[in-house]
């Protein structure tokens, strides 16, 4: 089972996005700011499959998370998550996918899915 860290302040979203990674079947992991987002995957990024990062982060912001991410020797596979569609336009095609909040539970799981057979 892939395993799925999932960055995310809002608590109600981090467990609707808790949902969507089960559904799709795999293993979900929690960062509530980027900093903890960074911190874990400086130790477990070899196990993390696809990072769902929301880009408006306490401590350290969505944007230099996902600069960091990049920069990994193996990188991975990034959703970006937003509701500032100027935001989600500048990730389109840089991120392996955005999803612009409000997201429906299905198409997220579906975009999940699509990324991880990619």
């Amino acid at each position: 089972m892939g395993t799925v860290l999932v960055v995310e302040d809002d608590v109600f979203t981090a467990q609707l996005f808790k949902v969507v990674v089960e559904q799709a079947q795999l293993h979900p992991e929690f960062a509530y700011t980027g900093q903890e987002a960074i911190q874990w995957m400086t130790i477990h990024g070899d196990e993390t499959d696809v990072v769902i990062l929301d880009m408006n982060l306490p401590v350290v912001n969505g944007p230099d998370v996902f600069t960091w991410l990049r920069s990994r020797t193996y990188p991975p596979r990034i959703i970006v998550s937003t509701a500032d569609k100027t935001l989600a336009n500048a990730y389109r095609g840089v991120a392996d996918a955005v999803a612009f909040k409000p997201v429906g539970l299905s198409d997220m799981v579906e975009l999940l899915k699509s990324v991880v057979r990619n």
